[in-house]
């Protein structure tokens, strides 16, 4: 992790699908993938303190994990990022959305 200066800002809520389960799982991985880079995190840094391996954490953001698995760890992932998974019934549609706080650069 870089020694940048960070302050929080609102992360603004997302719709990561309207798809079935294992699609929006997937989505969800690779918009926890794109929180991690933003945040400037290796997968060391992010393992490590969830108690995941680099090549678990690689999964879980690619979306190749068991369902039961998935939930968990996606849970978890958003715990640390101090985001909230929702499920939203929109139209007839189920969709997942992330509210919460990112950091920014000063």
């Amino acid at each position: 992790m870089n020694s940048k200066i960070k302050k929080t800002k609102t992360y603004p809520s997302k719709v990561v699908a309207n798809e079935d389960v294992a699609d929006a799982l997937t989505m969800l991985g690779q918009e926890f993938r794109r929180i991690r880079r933003y945040r400037d995190l290796a997968l060391t840094d992010v393992g490590e303190v969830l108690g995941f391996s680099k090549s678990k954490l690689s999964l879980i953001e690619n979306g190749n994990v068991g369902l039961q698995s998935a939930i968990d760890s996606y849970l978890r992932l958003a715990a640390y990022y101090g985001l909230e998974i929702h499920l939203v019934d929109s139209e007839g549609k189920n969709s997942l959305v992330l509210f919460g706080k990112e950091e920014e650069e000063d």
